[in-house]
């Protein structure tokens, strides 16, 4: 079939496709979100590596636990920072979700926002569970 005036006239035009991203920018294929989280995750694992060799070499140490004490204070503040930041995120997030569902549904807010006060109970268990964990790391310290 030949393509007429006509039949050209009718079908719908769109508009080139052109680069206009900036020369700078690259796609996550190659070194952008996607190479950024890549390179997170190595120097994460880097990290832990190094820090397993120190823990390798006081094994010797493990017997009289000298040196156990000094990490469980470090243990205690890492595990209780990342403990009450996600869980302020977790948090955000539910009231986020809540709100808009209301917004969404103004007849189902009382079961939404009930919902709600219950997830946000749990999630707040996690930072008092971690809560608990610190404090007996920090005053009971069963590694002694």
């Amino acid at each position: 079939m030949a393509i007429t005036r006509d039949t050209a006239a009718r079908r719908p035009r769109h508009p080139p496709i052109t680069n206009t991203a900036p020369e700078t920018a690259r796609g996550p294929g190659r070194d952008g979100e996607g190479g950024e989280k890549v390179r997170i995750a190595l120097m994460l694992l880097g990290l832990s590596l190094s820090l397993a060799e120190g823990v390798a070499y006081a094994a010797d140490a493990a017997a009289t636990g000298s040196w156990v004490g000094p990490f469980t204070v470090i243990a205690a503040g890492i595990g209780m920072a990342l403990a009450a930041g996600l869980c302020g995120l977790g948090q955000a997030r539910a009231i986020a979700a809540a709100l808009e569902g209301m917004a969404r549904q103004p007849g189902a807010a009382a079961r939404i926002q009930t919902a709600m006060i219950i997830g946000l109970a749990l999630i707040e268990s996690l930072a008092i569970y971690t809560l608990v964990i610190a404090i007996i790391l920090l005053f009971a310290n069963p590694f002694k």
